[in-house]
């Protein structure tokens, strides 16, 4: 008897094609890429020494072989997720999962959300908060010290280059506004438009993470028509700082900490950022479903 060396995720990944008749579709749902599924698939017609699928003019289609193996396959592993609820397996039993965000972004409200939803599916998950700047989710994240991260894929993906580790999902786009105190126009009343404040100094990060951020919020000013006056500062406080003493002004993420401070104001403009979630693909494919899920559907409300 010939040694076969299939193994589950063969299996996961020719169950999915054969339910969705396509190899993209799989890909996006699984979130594994095509090639890799592509791959597998090979390799466990190899194995077994059959054709399992063919291409035909409405997607993917199970050969005679094909669908004994799929109902073979789907009972088995409908039959062994059943002895694992029923033994408790404890590698599923505790979940812990760490969450890095953007340390600027005040967004607990609907994080705290996602783990009350993911807590309905696994009653017993632990989602850790990790908030850090982004150089350092970059470097937790590449090196399996966090499970996912919530970004910018401008800011973050670049850096993780094409990472085959690493899944993408888009979640929404948050707005980009300008903040100010009030009294930065003295008694003058009423809310202030955008070309108001190009007289005014624009706070602005200096550090290496937010270079590309400070160039962004330049060129949103150019497009109202002003080249704003530059004051770097080290970090997002220093510059709150600033701008909440009048000095000036500054152009955050509508999710920045700078709703903490009442006495700012903020005043939207027409540009926003894309937001993922980019997740470990060391975390199960069918689990990084749900969080992917459930993330864009708490998220997209923005």
């Amino acid at each position: 008897m010939s040694h076969l060396a299939m193994n589950p995720l063969q299996i996961e990944y020719f169950l999915s094609v054969a339910q969705t008749k396509s190899v993209a579709q799989s890909s996006r749902e699984l979130f594994v890429s095509a090639p890799a599924i592509s791959k597998q698939l090979t390799a466990l017609e190899r194995d077994l020494g059959v054709t399992l699928l063919t291409r035909s003019h409405t997607g993917m289609a199970l050969t005679p072989a094909g669908e004994e193996y799929y109902e073979f396959f789907a009972k088995t592993f409908a039959q062994l997720s059943a002895l694992k609820r029923h033994y408790h397996v404890q590698a599923d039993a505790t979940l812990n999962l760490s969450l890095g965000i953007l340390k600027d972004w005040a967004i607990y409200e609907r994080l705290h959300e996602l783990e009350q939803r993911l807590k309905e599916i696994f009653p017993q998950l632990t989602l850790t908060i990790l908030p850090m700047p982004e150089d350092a989710l970059i470097e937790a994240l590449s090196n399996s010290k966090l499970d996912m991260v919530l970004s910018m894929p401008n800011r973050l993906a670049s850096d993780l280059g094409t990472n085959q580790y690493v899944s993408e999902t888009k979640l929404c786009t948050v707005q980009k506004v300008v903040v100010y105190a009030q009294y930065l126009f003295g008694s003058k009343p009423g809310t202030p438009k955008i070309t108001d404040f190009a007289d005014k100094t624009m706070y602005s990060v200096s550090n290496q993470s937010r270079r590309s951020a400070a160039l962004a919020d330049t060129l949103i000013c150019k497009h109202y028509g002003f080249q704003p006056k530059l004051a770097p500062e080290e970090d997002l406080n220093a510059a709150l700082a600033k701008v909440g003493m009048g000095h000036g002004f500054t152009i955050l993420d509508k999710w920045s900490a700078f709703c903490y401070f009442p006495e700012l104001h903020s005043i939207p403009v027409d540009y926003h950022n894309d937001v993922s979630l980019f997740t470990h693909q060391q975390l199960k494919a069918p689990f990084r479903n749900t969080i992917a899920q459930l993330a864009q559907a708490i998220f997209k409300q923005t």
